[in-house]
């Protein structure tokens, strides 16, 4: 019996560790506008491609003085903030002179911080 409830304390602190470790972590987003470009140019791209690591720094802090470990963290995010615009980029390059653009002329990018 005293098996039992000790496991059973264990799993309880197990499931509150992880419920607090996911709380303190938030997904951060942030709308990256798109209107004023020509996205059929390789100057459009790479304008939007700037806006949306600029939109990563502010979503993940700057790293100048991270330790290792640290700054490990922060790239994820960054790469995570970059992957999560992959899907409407490559939306928005393969929609781009088929048709009426996009109503928002903007998209969102986020990352777990």
């Amino acid at each position: 019996m005293k098996t039992i409830a000790t496991g059973g304390a264990l799993l309880l602190a197990a499931t509150l560790g992880t419920a607090t470790i996911a709380a303190a972590q938030e997904v951060r987003s942030e709308r990256v506008s798109y209107a004023d470009l020509n996205l059929a140019t390789p100057a459009g791209l790479k304008a939007l491609h700037y806006r949306i690591d600029k939109a990563a720094g502010r979503i993940c802090g700057s790293s100048p003085f991270l330790d290792g470990a640290g700054q490990a963290v922060w790239q994820a995010c960054i790469d995570n903030v970059r992957a999560s615009a992959k899907p409407q980029l490559a939306l928005l390059i393969e929609r781009n002179g088929k048709g009426p653009a996009l109503a928002s002329a903007s998209l969102s990018v986020s990352a777990v911080r």
